[in-house]
């Protein structure tokens, strides 16, 4: 929970730092290419850490965006401060990934929503807290970094106190088709009732073949012996690391052509990555365009950037909760809304880039935030 996240473009180009808006452009951008960069290292090497060690990362890196947030002025240090902030939103999938190791397969759905519900809501109360304590004049926008920086460290503390995910554990769900952090990110559609008869006869069916062909082993001796001493030999050679690094990259690959070998995952792929794309573009510049457009200092920094990102997050939360008990066919109609809604939101930020009124800036971009978390929920 971050209460200064909304405030941080009238942080940096208020009194305590002077920075100007010709800066910010040398600023901002970094964040977009070293998240473009990590995010790449984060998917390969996620689950070959085990998923803690990554999300550890991701505090450590939340931390030292706030302390340079506090201690630095210059444009140099905030470059600094934006390359650590694009490495720790690059490492969030590892939080994701996480939560589907440790669940099985039949909770996905459940898991998918409550996961976003509690982000947003997470997001939507640090939002109303950030405003109501600037509207009170209780709190400056450094005090609200101070908070920021307390609750980091609490995360941090929380992420060292996560159960490890070991092999064993990963290994018991292997026959439910437990995703990776490729998987977790794109393949995470809401499972029909007939998918998952399918499913468990299919797996009643394998149960069966390997229950006979276990027995038919066992009626010869020479074959018993030979797969005791294979199981011994499984249970008392581990691997090294090469072999563990060959292991995964194998089956990364083959992973990654099982999922893209169906169309309608890549087509949401698709869909996912230029959505995302363009709500992350939207996410780091929309404060710099409500300034220009209603400039704090001018106002004495009275601005509603908390209050807005809390009504959006609010009712991201709310539908991202209402969709773990829905029973729709998505495979169906999921596609058609996407492209709906994808529409409205390349009209909703036209109108943000062409108006001149703070509070229907504000309105659009509620509504794009809202929607897209919608349709993030219905595609994982």
């Amino acid at each position: 929970m971050k209460p200064s996240e909304p405030f941080l473009t009238p942080f940096l180009k208020g009194f305590h730092n002077n920075i100007t808006e010709n800066q910010l452009e040398q600023i901002y951008p970094v964040w977009t290419y070293s998240y473009l960069g990590m995010l790449a290292i984060a998917l390969l090497v996620t689950d070959l850490a085990r998923y803690k060690p990554i999300i550890i990362t991701e505090a450590l890196a939340y931390l030292t965006t706030r302390i340079i947030l506090l201690a630095g002025h210059s444009v140099a240090i905030m470059q600094l401060m934006q390359f650590a902030y694009g490495v720790a939103t690059a490492t969030e999938i590892a939080y994701y990934a996480y939560i589907y190791a440790a669940v099985s397969s039949r909770h996905y759905q459940k898991v998918t929503s409550y996961t976003r519900m509690a982000i947003l809501c997470g997001r939507s109360c640090a939002g109303f807290i950030g405003q109501l304590l600037v509207s009170l004049h209780v709190a400056d926008l450094y005090t609200l970094n101070i908070i920021s920086t307390v609750s980091v460290c609490i995360a941090l503390i929380l992420a060292l106190l996560l159960p490890n995910i070991t092999s064993s554990y990963l290994q018991s769900d292997n026959n439910h088709a437990q995703p990776n952090a490729i998987l977790s990110n794109v393949n995470q559609m809401p499972q029909t009732d007939e998918t998952a008869d399918h499913s468990a006869s299919q797996h009643q069916v394998n149960f069966q073949h390997d229950s006979t062909s276990a027995n038919q082993l066992q009626d010869t001796p020479e074959n018993n012996t030979t797969v005791t001493s294979e199981i011994k030999d499984n249970q008392t050679i581990p691997l090294s690391w090469r072999q563990q690094i060959l292991k995964f990259c194998h089956l990364f690959a083959s992973q990654i052509k099982s999922v893209y070998s169906n169309r309608t995952i890549l087509r949401w792929s698709l869909w996912w990555a230029l959505a995302t794309c363009g709500e992350l573009q939207v996410g780091n510049y929309v404060e710099n365009l409500w300034d220009v457009i209603y400039p704090s200092r001018e106002h004495n920094e009275e601005v509603y950037n908390g209050l807005v990102l809390a009504i959006a997050t609010l009712l991201g939360a709310a539908a991202a909760l209402a969709l773990a008990y829905v029973k729709f066919d998505w495979c169906i109609f999921g596609e058609l809304m996407a492209g709906m809604v994808s529409i409205l939101d390349g009209l909703l930020l036209l109108i943000m880039s062409l108006t001149n009124q703070i509070w229907l800036c504000y309105a659009c971009y509620v509504i794009f935030r809202a929607s897209y978390a919608l349709l993030i929920t219905i595609a994982r």
